[in-house]
């Protein structure tokens, strides 16, 4: 059975994403997609995925070529000058948080922006009312739909 988050790797490999900044790993199923695609990782959450009640931990250990950050994103260890080829948002999927979290997006990605869960009212209404274009990465085959930014 093919994961959701399949598309993330096909989507690096096409694009020839090389870096990623993860908002949000959960339980690492994510990571595993970046990392197939051989980009490097720098992974923040908030808990590691042995805190998390998560049915969805792919693997308890950090993975070779991504950096796992426990930290809130709102104090991010990250350098302001430092560009990712692509960020990837999946965390709290409450408006005011992914509206700061777009605002990030656009500090730190050279060019793509995906979300998980776009679809969500709270997650859709913030893209709204920062005024991005958000497209659907992947045909819905759940209730989660991933979308992308192209930033120009």
């Amino acid at each position: 059975m093919t994961h959701r988050f399949d598309v993330l790797t096909i989507f690096c490999l096409e694009h020839e994403i090389k870096t990623v900044l993860e908002l949000g790993s959960g339980g690492f199923g994510s990571t595993n997609r970046f990392i197939r695609a051989d980009c490097q990782v720098v992974s923040v959450d908030w808990k590691t995925p042995s805190q998390r009640n998560s049915n969805e931990v792919i693997m308890e250990e950090q993975p070779k070529n991504a950096d796992l950050i426990i930290a809130d994103d709102k104090f991010l260890p990250i350098g302001s000058h430092v560009k990712f080829d692509l960020v990837f948002i999946d965390t709290s999927h409450e408006k005011e948080h992914t509206k700061y979290e777009i605002d990030l997006a656009k500090q730190y990605a050279s060019k793509w922006v995906i979300f998980d869960d776009y679809n969500f009212h709270a997650v859709k209404t913030a893209i709204n009312e920062k005024g991005i274009n958000v497209s659907p990465l992947i045909i819905k085959t759940t209730i989660h739909e991933i979308g992308v930014w192209e930033i120009k």
